[in-house]
């Protein structure tokens, strides 16, 4: 009696798991089947990290001013490191015709995350203040996962050099408006006699366990679409 009863426990157990995991294939099926573009956004990531070089924060012994110079950098040149052609993530054009190239380094102190750019850019093409797209001139994408998992999206760009903050990202990759402006993530533009140098911070509590940066660079200001993404 006792070996038959745990034989019929045993078999209760199993089928209530296989019930139990179907329910979990089937709401999984089914917000694949409803935003497809979640999945895609995965995967854009997963590609863009195979080809792309981690990042590797280190501490910093002082706060960096967000002025748009080097000053405050210049103890960590070190850490500086090269990202051109041999980097992009898209283009429009052949890859030998990419003049697009930038400088990176980033570094934490205290609760917040400072990061600077470089960019070598012989067309800069700021903002049009009158276009609500993001994607119509030059500018720095921010993509990171949030403590709580979720993929977020940011572009930080501007209408003319000085103090800038990024604007959040529709999830859809396709969509390129703001849906909100995010005054948390914050910097200073300042152009260079070969292009530009943006300087940000990031406080560590949006951070979570992703997070790449990436320049894209338009030329033509009439046209205004994108040719390379780094």
């Amino acid at each position: 009696l006792g070996y038959t009863y745990i034989q019929e426990i045993e078999t209760y157990l199993r089928q209530d798991i296989e019930d139990d995991l179907m329910l979990e294939a089937r709401a999984i099926a089914s917000v694949i089947q409803a935003k497809p573009e979640l999945i895609r956004q995965r995967l854009d990531i997963m590609e863009a990290t195979q080809i792309s070089e981690h990042l590797y924060p280190r501490e910093l012994g002082t706060p960096i001013q967000l002025d748009g110079y080097l000053d405050d950098w210049q103890q960590y040149e070190e850490r500086l490191r090269q990202f051109d052609s041999n980097h992009a993530l898209e283009s429009t054009i052949d890859q030998k015709d990419i003049t697009l190239s930038f400088q990176h380094q980033a570094g934490i102190y205290k609760d917040y995350l400072y990061a600077i750019f470089i960019v070598n850019d012989d067309r800069i093409v700021y903002r049009n203040p009158n276009s609500l797209r993001l994607d119509k001139s030059d500018h720095l994408q921010i993509s990171m996962e949030n403590k709580e998992g979720e993929f977020i999206r940011y572009n930080l760009t501007t209408s003319s050099p000085g103090w800038v903050n990024a604007f959040r990202m529709s999830q859809d990759i396709n969509n390129h408006f703001s849906v909100a402006n995010e005054i948390n993530i914050k910097g200073e533009w300042q152009e260079t006699n070969g292009g530009y140098v943006v300087e940000i911070s990031i406080p560590l509590g949006m951070i979570g366990s992703r997070l790449s940066f990436a320049i894209a660079d338009v030329d033509n200001r009439n046209e205004r679409s994108i040719i390379a993404v780094i």
